[in-house]
């Protein structure tokens, strides 16, 4: 709609193309009526805006005396009679629509019924390309996973975001990490954790299980640091022995969950902020955890935002910001005010005052923004720079290169 201008053409195939809710549908068809933009619908040419247009010129005159009366509620009628021809092709369409998705789950229904499989096995599931490309990068570089990447440095060689991050890195650690291998039986309550020394001179494996507990070590006597070449993870020995050790010792026992004591409780977090996550932005970052009853967070998360933002800097949009779209950010983490005396983000004013850290996190657009007198200036050149943001990711093609394909 923003893109829209006064004088264009937009064609739909038919009207359900344009809105599959009669109600949306007939509000913005009126709103792009009064902009004066042409709709054309191949199959339902009667309510093009033209026919409407016409239909408005075509009203009968008045004569100017008391007959006018009866004429000008002619013309309303007239009025009214044209928009009720295109409320109702809307609702034909939703109509339509609505039909068509009925006969759709019939259709599967019945498929199902037959033995046929609709969509992906219970279970499975469904991975892209550039996810598959963004997790080995993760596994061979990140330093939770023996690499020398930081998470801020494998993100931007993988080329995804925050969020798919550490969703991607949670994966991982389920299907490749160290608790993922030492797994023998996935129906029994397992745990279990690595240690390591320096130059992994020592390795060792500790885990339970609701039978009996276990640790192991290797490593060589004159404290040389073990391989873990590809080929020969010696690095690995404590973990596979233990797992050998403990698969053979619970072959003929019951599969068993750990007992869990009297106040505890599990509650789902945002793993970014350790407080309770948002319905919708926090779905990738969600854990369930552990926790003492009456120690539950009870703060929703402050990581994850959903509002208005600047479309400039990507935050909170101030009051006055002049690019302001809805959307949603990650915050950076608010230090707890027991350590403020210490934050790195502490300022010493030249009269020795101390300026604490700010706890609003909003855009550069506020009232010293505007005090500046080159304020309009820089917005010019900022909001040259959103434009090239959107041309640069394939938002739309570069202006010149749509006005040389019209002519």
């Amino acid at each position: 709609m923003e893109k829209v201008q006064s004088g264009d053409t937009i064609i739909f195939d038919s009207v359900s193309r344009m809105s599959r809710d009669s109600e949306e549908g007939f509000r913005l068809y009126e709103e792009l009526f009064h902009k004066d933009v042409a709709l054309v619908f191949l199959k339902e040419p009667h309510i093009n805006t033209e026919t409407y247009r016409k239909a408005m010129m075509n009203q009968v005159a008045l004569t100017g005396d008391r007959v006018d009366l009866i004429l000008a509620g002619v013309n309303s009628y007239l009025m009214e009679l044209a928009r009720e021809q295109i409320r109702i092709a809307f609702e034909q369409a939703e109509k339509e629509v609505s039909d068509l998705h009925q006969r759709t789950r019939e259709g599967i229904e019945t498929a199902r019924l037959n033995g046929k499989q609709i969509g992906q096995p219970k279970g499975a599931t469904y991975e892209t390309r550039k996810g598959k490309a963004a997790k080995e990068i993760i596994r061979r570089h990140n330093k939770s996973f023996g690499g020398s990447l930081t998470d801020a440095e494998t993100m931007r060689q993988a080329g995804v975001s925050r969020k798919s991050f550490y969703k991607y890195k949670r994966e991982l650690r389920v299907t490749t990490g160290t608790g993922a291998a030492c797994n023998f039986n996935r129906n029994m309550a397992i745990a279990g954790k690595t240690g390591t020394t320096t130059d992994y001179w020592d390795v060792w494996f500790a885990g339970y299980t609701p039978y009996y507990t276990c640790a192991s070590w290797a490593g060589y006597d004159n404290n040389i640091e073990m391989s873990r070449s590809s080929g020969n993870r010696e690095d690995h020995v404590a973990r596979d022995l233990w797992r050998a050790v403990m698969s053979r010792i619970h072959e003929n026992l019951a599969n068993e969950q750990f007992t869990v004591p009297q106040g505890i409780v599990n509650a789902s977090i945002c793993t970014l902020s350790g407080k309770l996550p948002i319905p919708g932005i926090c779905d990738n970052t969600t854990r369930t955890e552990i926790f003492a009853e009456g120690t539950v967070p009870t703060e929703n998360c402050t990581v994850h935002y959903r509002g208005i933002l600047c479309d400039y800097d990507h935050i909170p949009a101030c009051p006055n910001c002049p690019f302001q779209v809805e959307g949603t950010c990650d915050l950076p983490l608010q230090e707890d005010p027991a350590l403020l005396s210490g934050s790195s983000g502490m300022v010493v004013n030249p009269d020795g005052t101390v300026t604490p850290p700010s706890e609003s996190i909003r855009c550069q657009h506020d009232d010293a923004f505007y005090a500046n007198p080159d304020y309009e200036a820089i917005i010019d050149a900022q909001s040259a720079e959103i434009e090239q943001r959107r041309i640069d990711s394939g938002f739309y093609d570069h202006p010149e290169e749509d006005e040389e394909d019209e002519e």
